[in-house]
């Protein structure tokens, strides 16, 4: 058994306005770290704090911790994957995008998160999305949403386009971490994530991919 990501809620947090804040939202990376080395992790998912639109430095500041995140993590030799999450910086892909452009670190990839994309801001991720973050993808959540009603369903049943996205991933040779995320509970919620699971190795088979 190995551990692909250490899931982290690093950065999940308001962009620290005293040094006592800052400090400790470092060590709190700090320690994800080093959880993520002495397993062998090779990826840290963090965020890249939450907006704030009465102050207008608040994305420079972001991106400057995002960027000592990245300088932390190069140190340790771990890849930061930055989700796309409602409320934070990097919502939506072409925000994504001139966010990883501007930290520009060699460390900090894209988390990609469709189902996020769907659920929390109402967008479906087109072609020309993928096509623009998938040279900064490493890392790939998959979860399945009912455009209608904002609910989790079983993966290929809902309205992310996961044949495309995986089909374009696999021409741009990427090839990502995929992380199954359900967010789907109730009585059957085995017997759930099972149909999930077979589903999504047969949307990755489709695309080209080989699966074990």
């Amino acid at each position: 058994m190995a551990v692909e990501c250490i899931g982290s809620p690093v950065g999940k947090r308001k962009v620290p306005t005293t040094e006592e804040e800052r400090a400790d939202a470092f060590s709190q990376l700090q320690r994800a770290l080093q959880v993520g080395q002495q397993l062998g992790a090779p990826f840290l998912r963090v965020f890249a704090f939450h907006r704030d639109p009465t102050n207008p430095s608040n994305y420079e500041q972001a991106v400057a911790l995002v960027q000592e995140f990245g300088r932390m993590a190069e140190k340790a030799g771990i890849d930061l994957a930055l989700e796309n999450e409602g409320g934070y910086w990097g919502e939506l892909p072409a925000e994504m995008d001139q966010l990883l452009r501007d930290v520009d670190s060699p460390r900090v990839w894209n988390l990609l998160d469709p189902g996020n994309h769907l659920q929390q801001k109402k967008h479906v991720l087109t072609e020309e999305d993928v096509a623009l973050l998938a040279p900064r993808t490493k890392y790939l959540h998959v979860k399945d949403v009912n455009q209608r009603s904002r609910k989790y369903v079983v993966v290929g049943t809902g309205d992310v386009h996961y044949s495309q996205i995986f089909q374009q991933l696999y021409d741009a040779g990427v090839e990502p971490v995929i992380c199954l995320e359900t967010h789907m509970g109730g009585l059957f919620r085995g017997r759930t994530s099972a149909k999930c699971m077979s589903n999504l190795v047969q949307l990755v088979k489709n695309a080209g991919y080989e699966c074990q």
